[in-house]
């Protein structure tokens, strides 16, 4: 049997979707994530921390203390994005929680 990971994930997205409508949600036109160019890009370091405490598209935005945008350098020329913070990065308000945290700090910081 084969498994289609990338239709079991928009069968699960289009259930969700459907579960919202019928709560009386409406939607905006159609946009594609990950397509190149089809994303508005932040004119400041201020603005992508305005944007970023105001996002609601994780389900971390509806528990969360907090928003964190980043720590470091702003002017660095290397950037690590993380997918998601823990509830536990939230709830202690540092990147880097527990040992595979500090496994991966000492991994970055002796690049």
């Amino acid at each position: 049997m084969v498994f289609d990971l990338k239709s079991y994930q928009n069968s699960i997205l289009l259930q969700n979707l459907y579960k919202l409508k019928s709560l009386g949600f409406h939607y905006i036109d159609s946009f594609n994530f990950n397509k190149e160019g089809n994303y508005n890009q932040a004119l400041s370091f201020n603005q992508l921390i305005a944007d970023i405490s105001t996002c609601h598209l994780c389900d971390l935005s509806k528990s969360r203390s907090q928003s964190m945008f980043g720590c470091g350098n702003t002017q660095a020329k290397v950037m690590i994005i993380d997918f998601k913070i823990s509830q536990s990065q939230d709830k202690e308000n540092s990147y880097y929680i527990g040992r595979s945290g500090e496994i991966l700090k000492n991994m970055i910081e002796n690049i």
